[in-house]
């Protein structure tokens, strides 16, 4: 079977990329890319593997510490991170990209399903036979082909063996963690079999609203439980009366309400335009789901809000 690697939708992805202020960029000090053919890499590169599949590592360990012990009185996005940790700790081993093939990179456990890597145009197929009930971590080779199909962090493997494919790309060990927080969730999707066949558009979204849940809550624990607290002031100076209106409120937000958010992490500042692009991509639609936690309601109230944010900056 050959499958596409990807997000789970690629196009909310890219979507929620674009939900950027180019001065939180600017003002963390990375240099701003301009648009167009031959513009500098947003990215900032690394060529050692083994340090970087490091930082990933004791990312995600800060969040395992965060986790509290298990109680009666979860939330289900609790109990769903939880469950997560120990998906990574029990179904999922570190791979490496050799030419056009996964091999396993932790001795004594073997590469379960043979897998070659395609590159048609501009996606990734992988072809390989059998499944699998583990999932796999690779950084990919600097310089690889790969990489030209891959525009973020990061890109799922949906097929019968299911990789996560990392881009050489420095990030900091806080943001490694929500990172993989985030992505990991769709890969457990992919190998428990949650997510089966086409979505719809709407399902798709669903997914990702799930996993955006469980990284919010993620981050929230990083944060000692400040980060829901902080979305709460900011929301409050907005004075939204609906989730739509909390949408169209977010473009008058400034580079001061970001920082103000992300300084309740215990992280340095990020070390590329990419990471701070996705830093800001993450707390515009965290503002939305704070305010739907807050402000029960049906569920496509919240997929209407964040299509229209998106939708948005795809008309921008």
């Amino acid at each position: 079977m050959i499958q596409t690697v990807g997000t789970n939708n690629a196009a909310f992805a890219r979507a929620l990329a674009r939900t950027v202020l180019s001065s939180l960029a600017c003002a963390a000090g990375c240099a701003s890319a301009p648009s167009g053919a031959g513009a500098p890499s947003p990215f900032s590169p690394v060529t050692d593997v083994a340090a970087l599949r490091a930082v990933y590592d004791s990312g995600f360990a800060r969040v395992v510490r965060a986790v509290p012990s298990l109680t009666l009185r979860d939330p289900t996005p609790l109990r769903q991170l939880r469950d997560l940790c120990l998906f990574r700790t029990e179904q999922v081993h570190w791979a490496k990209v050799e030419g056009d093939a996964y091999v396993s990179a932790e001795p004594g456990v073997p590469f379960e399903g043979a897998g070659r890597l395609i590159l048609l145009g501009r996606g990734l197929l992988v072809a390989r036979v059998g499944a699998s009930r583990s999932g796999w971590l690779a950084i990919v080779p600097p310089g690889h082909r790969i990489l030209r199909a891959m525009p973020g962090f990061m890109g799922v493997d949906m097929g019968p063996t299911h990789a996560l494919l990392i881009r050489p790309a420095a990030v900091t060990p806080t943001w490694a963690g929500l990172l993989f927080v985030h992505h990991l969730s769709h890969l457990q999707e992919a190998v428990l079999g949650t997510v089966k066949g086409n979505l719809t558009r709407q399902q798709e979204e669903q997914v990702e609203i799930r996993v955006l849940w469980r990284t919010l809550t993620a981050a929230d624990l990083l944060a000692q439980g400040n980060l829901r607290p902080a979305l709460d002031i900011v929301i409050g100076r907005l004075h939204p009366d609906s989730l739509a209106e909390l949408a169209e409120q977010v473009d008058t937000l400034d580079f001061s309400d970001f920082r103000f958010l992300d300084r309740t992490l215990p992280a340095d500042g990020p070390v590329s335009d990419a990471e701070a692009q996705d830093r800001a991509a993450f707390f515009t639609v965290a503002f939305l789901i704070r305010y739907a936690e807050t402000h029960p309601g049906p569920l496509p109230q919240l997929l209407a809000a964040i299509d229209h944010l998106y939708m948005s900056r795809e008309r921008n």
